[in-house]
């Protein structure tokens, strides 16, 4: 019984952080836009919109690629989706405004 406990938590948090799909980028020095990314197939991002996004999967930038926010882009996020980028490429700072909201259909 000592021993379950423990094996049952680590089953509990991994099923936890498990929850989304991943997509990774390509990692060859590519600087994507969310416009970008709703056209490769299976990234998770879907343009629903005039420069409206949804994210329905985690995404992940590695050092060498890079994203950006582009003026005026609304980001619609699923529940618990996550955006990690590593490196220096990215520019989440737009000249004007963007958004980054739910996608309604669950927590941000």
């Amino acid at each position: 019984m000592k021993v379950l406990l423990p094996l049952l938590a680590a089953g509990i948090a991994l099923s936890a952080t498990a929850a989304n799909e991943v997509y990774q980028t390509s990692n060859e020095g590519i600087v994507y836009t969310f416009a970008d990314l709703a056209k490769i197939e299976g990234s998770g991002v879907t343009k629903t919109g005039e420069n409206i996004y949804t994210v329905e999967k985690d995404i992940e930038v590695p050092a060498n690629d890079g994203l950006t926010l582009e003026n005026n882009t609304t980001l619609r996020l699923g529940a618990d989706v996550l955006i990690k980028m590593w490196g220096g490429k990215h520019n989440f700072v737009p000249a004007d405004t963007a958004t980054i909201t739910s996608n309604g259909d669950g927590v941000m």
